[in-house]
Formats: C-alpha cells, sequence, structure tokens
C-alpha cells in the first residue's frame, strides 16, 4: 500500500511537471554598442535550456545549461541576428527571434534590407538602429525609415521600393552553378545589375550597365566560380534600386 502511494505520487508529480514545461516566454533584448544581452523568464520545473545564437546565418555559439541571460558580443558588419531558445522537456521545440541591425554602413544595410525583402511587409520585427535598444518595426517601416537608397549613402537617406513590390525573381534559387534574374520592363530603362558578397566585395556580370527595350528578360547568372555561400543581386532601373538574395550551395 504504502508502495503504491509512492509510485502514484511520483507518476502525478511528473505528469504534473510535463503539463508545465511550456517554452521560455518574456524575452528581453538588451543592446549597448557592440552586447546582446538576451534574457526571458525561468520556466517552472525546468532546469536546464538550449541556447543558440547566430549572427549574418552563420551560427556563432551553442550553451546548453540552467541559466535564463546571456550575452554576446556582435561581430562588426552584423546585419540580422538570430537566437534560439528551448527548454530541455521532450517535445518542445526551439523558439526562433530575429532582430535586424541598421548599421552606418551600405553593405551592411544592402544586407538587412535583402533579408527584409524575404518577409510581408507587415510583418513586425526587432530592429536596433547603430547598436541600439531593439524596438518593434513592420518591414514597410523598416523599408521607408532605414533603407538606402543602395545607390550610395547610409542609414536614413532616400528610400527606394524593395524588390517585395516588384515581380522581379532569381531562379533557382539557391543554385549550383548556374541562376536567372527574371524581370520586365514597361518602357526603354537604364538598367544596371550588380552582384555583391556578404562582405560587400563586387563580382563582374556580364550584364553591367546599358540601355533596355521593353519586355521580359532571362538574364543568366554564371556562379560556377562563385564560392558557396550568400550573394545579393542590386537590379537599378532607372535610378531605383531592388536587392535579391540568392545562395550557392553545393
Amino acid at each position: 500500500m504504502f508502495l503504491s502511494v509512492i509510485i502514484v505520487l511520483f507518476y502525478s508529480t511528473n505528469i504534473f511537471a510535463q503539463t508545465k514545461c511550456t517554452n521560455p516566454s518574456g524575452y528581453t533584448n538588451t543592446i549597448n554598442g557592440k552586447t546582446l544581452t538576451t534574457e526571458w523568464k525561468p520556466v517552472p520545473f525546468v532546469k536546464s535550456y538550449r541556447f543558440e545564437i547566430a549572427f549574418n546565418n552563420k551560427t556563432s555559439s551553442v550553451s546548453v545549461g540552467p541559466s535564463t541571460k546571456y550575452s554576446n558580443s556582435i561581430p562588426g558588419g552584423t546585419y540580422v541576428i538570430e537566437y534560439r531558445v528551448a527548454n530541455l522537456c521532450p517535445g518542445f521545440e526551439l523558439d526562433t527571434t530575429i532582430i535586424f541591425a541598421a548599421q552606418a554602413d551600405i553593405n551592411s544595410n544592402l544586407a538587412m534590407c535583402a533579408e527584409v525583402n524575404g518577409y510581408p511587409l507587415t510583418d513586425v520585427h526587432l530592429v536596433s538602429i547603430n547598436g541600439g535598444k531593439a524596438v518593434q518595426m513592420t518591414g514597410q517601416e523598416i523599408v521607408d525609415q532605414l533603407c538606402p537608397t543602395l545607390t550610395g549613402g547610409g542609414v536614413g537617406g532616400n528610400t527606394n521600393r524593395l524588390a517585395t513590390l516588384s515581380p522581379t525573381t532569381v531562379s533557382p534559387n539557391p543554385f549550383t552553378e548556374t541562376t536567372t534574374l527574371n524581370f520586365q520592363l514597361t518602357k526603354s530603362s537604364d538598367v544596371r545589375i550588380q552582384m555583391f558578397d556578404t562582405k560587400g566585395q563586387q563580382y563582374e556580370l556580364e550584364f553591367t550597365n546599358k540601355i533596355m527595350e521593353a519586355g521580359a528578360y532571362n538574364l543568366p547568372i554564371n556562379g560556377q566560380e562563385l564560392s558557396v555561400g550568400v550573394y545579393y543581386i542590386r537590379l537599378t532601373i532607372n535610378g531605383e534600386a531592388t536587392v535579391h538574395k540568392l545562395m550557392k550551395i553545393e
């Protein structure tokens, strides 16, 4: 009888603990210059968490332990920070939070704007401006207020619409050897096409700067000599630029 009571009590306590074992919540993100501090509310019955952080889509560190607070140095040129948190209860997945970083740097901002371009403009994001406190902004607000002209200047310059608002596409994407830039002109236009990597290095393309007549275009991009990684295509039509992120894989 006594043993049965112990077994029932242990079973009931275990079930109760699992029902209370929810994902962390109440996140706060403090950015002070080049340091990001992330903190969340402790979850009852949870003794260990998994914390992952990535800068510019590259995982920087993975930590497992009881701490609910982590501080990480932000590398120079960071345009997007992604961190994931999970308790170690069975069946719970990593919660993902993304912070966009607007810098006084045209190349970092070009990359950030291309990242934002992958989300609906109505989505709300966390944004840090020049190492300041992370604030909430919609994709549209980021485009209107933070994205540079992509032809010069820095944060807060005149803004052109991103590719979200145009029918321009790059396919296939990801690609292995070649991909195609697809766009349509409604009239004869001055067209400039540039390609950059995440460090801002520009690569030569067959199509650079020329007058193109109205019509649909499917321009091949030869990436056979490119290293595996992320690149950006900047398409400027009559002075208005759009940016497209593409990825080369093995």
